[in-house]
C-alpha cells in the first residue's frame, strides 16, 4: 500500500488548504484531491465505462472526505494520515434492479465480489488506476442524488 509521501502526479494537489481554498457560500465543484482537468478526465472514464456497459441512467456523486476534506470515522483532513479513497454514489434505477436481482444489500459500499457479479468490475479498475487511489461504489436508491459532488 502506497504511503502519503508517495510522489503526487503533476495534476495532483500537494496543498490542500492553498489549492482548495473556498470563499464563504462557494459550492465545491471538485473533490479533495483533484484538480479541475483531473476530474474532468475521471467523470469522462466513468460516464464512457457505464456507457460501454450500456447502463445510461447513472448518476454520480462523489461523497465522504474527497467532498468534505473530513473523515467520517475519524474526522482527520484528506489525505492526512493515509492515501484517502474515494466514496462513488450511484443513483441509478438500472444498478438498483441489478442488485436486487443478485440480492446485493444497497446498505453500504460494494465489495468486489458485488462489483463483479454487476460487471462493474472494468469501469471500477479504470477508476482506481487512473487515479491511483482506492475507488468505493455504493448504489443509492434514492431519486435525488445524494449529497456531495456530482460528477458532470
Amino acid at each position: 500500500m502506497k504511503d502519503k509521501t508517495r510522489e503526487l502526479r503533476n495534476d495532483q494537489h500537494e496543498d490542500f488548504d492553498d489549492a482548495t481554498a473556498l470563499q464563504e457560500g462557494e459550492v465545491r465543484t471538485v473533490p479533495f484531491g483533484m484538480k479541475p482537468e483531473q476530474f474532468q478526465r475521471f467523470a469522462d472514464a466513468l460516464h464512457e465505462g457505464f456507457a460501454e456497459l450500456d447502463i445510461h441512467d447513472v448518476v454520480a456523486v462523489v461523497q465522504g472526505s474527497g467532498a468534505t476534506n473530513r473523515s467520517y470515522k475519524y474526522g482527520m483532513a484528506f489525505d492526512e494520515a493515509h492515501v484517502s479513497d474515494y466514496d462513488i454514489a450511484l443513483v441509478s434505477p438500472t444498478l438498483v434492479k441489478r442488485a436486487e436481482e443478485f440480492h446485493i444489500k444497497l446498505s453500504g459500499p460494494l465489495s468486489e465480489q458485488d462489483i463483479s457479479m454487476l460487471g462493474l468490475k472494468p469501469v471500477h479498475s479504470r477508476l482506481r488506476k487512473m487515479i491511483e487511489r482506492p475507488v468505493n461504489f455504493k448504489i443509492m436508491r434514492d431519486a435525488e442524488p445524494p449529497e456531495g459532488i456530482e460528477v458532470p
